[in-house]
């Protein structure tokens, strides 16, 4: 069984540490960025299938990561001297832990990877990836927040993380985007992903055959084209889209799921494209759409107890939602848990304590 190496960011630290603890002074202090964690821990462990490790690295701070290697992305693994060595058991996690990560809505107190220019945050990340409870931020119209372009073959993995797009008029803005025909494969677990206007696609994956996508409890608000674009898709590409919710901003759709072999259940949008006819053209009664707060209000009839119980799911069994809370034995559909009494996990005492919305 794999050793798991555990390492540690946090952007109030100062540059120079070794990252082996979460302090910010002394030698043996956390990683300044992650660009500095990536710099010192491929050179020190570049194969984590020969070392046979898992390589877990905490991030932490209150403001923006935008330390860069190079001058295309915030993190483009493919400009490093040298990347990391991945298996399906021994690879690599990126996490913002439960205890620092967002509050279910975007908050600039929290730490996040952000990009401004007309680059993409993450490009070339190695194969079976983690990313976990990452805030992406992004105001270019560029391809875009969380961009993904992955080798031959590759499977990246996103759970509990938020993409919030801001560009005026986006054309080309996506939250996650791949292309090639090289059996790719996208696993997406209670995400967030959501934009005044400033989104185009929310997940797009161009000539996507004999791949794979594993859409599971997403919160998807604001896509100008559509939510889940894999239009260009054949019968080979295997696509399993479950408690969704989709809302499109624009004259698009929200699922364009082409001729894809599609698993599907109790996925909700706001057009008549849901796989699932009875959950079509749905108005939802969420929280705060003004602070782009997308949890389940208590006066909603359709999401609240409406999902399918994946605890047990043969492609991916989870029992948690986008804050880590448990989900209860009736589930939701979308990102967000929902408790009785009109709160969905914690989000009155985040306000009050981050002073947001």
């Amino acid at each position: 069984m794999a050793t798991t190496v555990n390492r540690y960011v946090d952007l109030a630290s100062a540059t120079g540490g070794d990252g082996t603890t979460s302090a910010t002074s002394g030698a043996n202090r956390a990683y300044a960025s992650l660009d500095d964690a990536i710099v010192a821990e491929v050179a020190t462990r570049p194969n984590l299938v020969t070392n046979d490790e898992i390589l877990h690295i905490h991030l932490a701070g209150t403001t923006a990561d935008t330390d860069t290697q190079g001058s295309y992305s915030t993190i483009n693994f493919g400009n490093y001297s040298a990347t990391f060595t991945t298996d399906a058991t021994r690879y690599l996690i990126l996490e913002v832990d439960a205890a620092n990560q967002h509050p279910g809505f975007f908050s600039t107190s929290h730490y996040r990877l952000s990009r401004g220019s007309l680059t993409a945050i993450v490009t070339d990340p190695p194969n079976f990836t983690i990313f976990r409870g990452i805030q992406f931020v992004s105001d270019n119209d560029a391809e875009l927040v969380g961009h993904l372009v992955p080798a031959v073959g590759q499977t990246m993995f996103f759970e509990r993380c938020l993409f919030h797009a801001t560009h005026a008029t986006p054309t080309q803005v996506y939250a996650i985007t791949m292309s090639g025909n090289a059996n790719r494969k996208i696993c997406y677990v209670s995400n967030c992903v959501f934009s005044g206007s400033g989104l185009f696609d929310a997940i797009r994956l161009r000539f996507p055959d004999n791949g794979k996508l594993v859409a599971y409890n997403n919160t998807i608000i604001g896509a100008k084209n559509k939510g889940i674009n894999i239009g260009d898709a054949d019968s080979t590409f295997n696509a399993h889209v479950k408690n969704n919710i989709i809302e499109h901003a624009g004259s698009g759709v929200c699922y364009d799921l082409g001729s894809a072999t599609v698993t599907s259940a109790t996925n909700i949008s706001s057009d008549t494209t849901s796989p699932q006819v009875g959950l079509r053209s749905i108005t939802l009664t969420l929280d705060d759409r003004g602070t782009f707060f997308y949890a389940l209000d208590a006066a909603d009839s359709s999401a609240i107890n409406g999902g399918t119980d994946l605890s047990a799911d043969g492609q991916l069994a989870f029992s948690t939602d986008i804050l880590n809370a448990t989900r209860s034995s009736t589930w939701e559909i979308g990102a967000f848990n929902f408790t009785s009494g009109g709160v969905t996990s914690k989000p009155n005492y985040y306000r009050s304590l981050y002073h947001i919305g």
